[in-house]
């Protein structure tokens, strides 16, 4: 899991919603950085790291809420945690078949066609799911996300 980069600049002498803005700034820079890994490299750690960072966004507008204003900072707010279901479900396919594929080469003959079964139904469902990860990734890619949460931070740093 890739860890949150330090944010410059920050102090206790800033006030709160210019300390948002620098923190969402520097979140969604994060972000577009995993996202660009994730369409390079595929599932694994990108997504997972991807996942983090939506999780984080999400936080931060909870956290620091009394920054932005209360309609755009939900609507961001669901938009991410939409996001963040779409890539949930790949990435848990993807853990549970890693985590049959090792079970699979460790079993017994007998326990092996039953696991094979399930492994098969599992790569069927992750065809299936791949629809949504897409549609996921496009809006990832499209920047959308991170133009409103950059509206937001703009706004906290104007905030009086």
């Amino acid at each position: 899991m890739a860890r949150a980069a330090q944010v410059a600049g920050l102090s206790a002498q800033q006030r709160l919603c210019e300390a948002a803005a620098s923190v969402l700034e520097a979140r969604c820079k994060e972000l577009e950085a995993h996202t660009r890994a994730l369409l390079h490299e595929g599932g694994g750690e990108a997504l997972h790291d991807v996942r983090v960072d939506l999780r984080r966004l999400r936080s931060l507008l909870e956290d620091f809420a009394p920054c932005f204003p209360e309609r755009a900072r939900r609507r961001a707010a669901k938009e991410l945690k939409t996001l963040a279901a779409a890539l949930g479900v790949a990435r848990d396919s993807e853990v549970l078949e890693a985590l049959l594929a090792r079970h699979l080469a460790l079993s017994a003959p007998a326990g092996r066609r039953a696991l094979a079964s399930l492994q098969r139904s599992i790569k069927e469902q992750r065809a299936l799911e791949q629809q949504r990860l897409q549609g996921a990734l496009a809006q990832l890619q499209s920047k959308q996300p991170t133009a409103r949460l950059q509206r937001l931070a703009k706004h906290a740093r104007e905030a009086r």
